[in-house]
């Protein structure tokens, strides 16, 4: 038997080895608290968490943000060889005031950032020679209650499914679109934020990966037998 730790990985698992017994299970779990608090923002607390290099899009996010109508920040979390273009970047759109750099931060302190976004966007592109195949700062988003907004890169639809909401990769009007919905519309947000910390309490905590593990060993074992 084979576990891949996505749908992509997966197929490379079944294509690697035809007849194999292939499932799809997280690599890793984890402990959302048992509740969250959601402060209400005076505007929309936008958050961006990755390594500042350019497959993980942040110069999208910012073109996208540039559009929004109405007061928004946005803090940045995350270290890289592109930050000084993109403080450059951010200067020439004129939303630099709005940005707040935080640089890495330990994980931590991951728990205190939660209640102060309203929205953490990953908006990732796929290079020739990576695409994102599991995002840790985003499932723990998620398991917080804060709402999603993802492209559409590799494994990211995935995690997200319907908790979220999904954009085309490197596509600043629909990034932007989705970004104006939230901001117009708190209530389908909070419901967004809702059904994410559901699917992490029932996908990606340890118990639910522990439990899919065991059962799929089971399944294999007793194909066995019956052989």
């Amino acid at each position: 038997g084979l576990i891949g730790g996505n749908k992509l990985a997966a197929a490379l698992l079944t294509r690697a080895r035809p007849g194999v017994p292939v499932t799809v299970i997280p690599q890793l779990g984890l402990t959302p608290p048992l509740e969250t608090v959601r402060p209400e923002h005076e505007e929309l607390a936008l958050g961006f968490v990755g390594r500042l290099v350019p497959e993980k899009g942040l110069d999208t996010l910012f073109r996208a943000c540039v559009k929004l109508l109405g007061r928004w920040t946005l803090t940045v979390v995350g270290a890289g060889p592109a930050q000084e273009n993109l403080e450059r970047l951010a200067e020439r759109l004129g939303i630099a005031s709005r940005i707040h750099w935080r640089g890495a931060l330990p994980p931590d302190q991951f728990a205190e950032l939660w209640p102060g976004l309203d929205c953490l966007v990953v908006p990732s592109r796929t290079t020739p020679h990576w695409v994102e195949t599991f995002h840790p700062a985003l499932v723990e988003a998620m398991g917080h209650g804060v709402t999603v907004v993802v492209s559409d890169s590799g494994a990211l639809p995935e995690l997200v499914d319907t908790a979220g909401l999904v954009v085309p990769e490197d596509d600043v009007s629909a990034l932007s679109a989705a970004l104006q919905h939230l901001a117009d519309s708190p209530r389908d947000r909070i419901r967004l934020g809702r059904e994410a910390r559901l699917r992490v309490m029932a996908e990606y905590v340890d118990d639910a990966v522990a439990r899919r593990t065991l059962e799929f060993w089971e399944q294999v074992l007793q194909a066995r037998n019956r052989h």
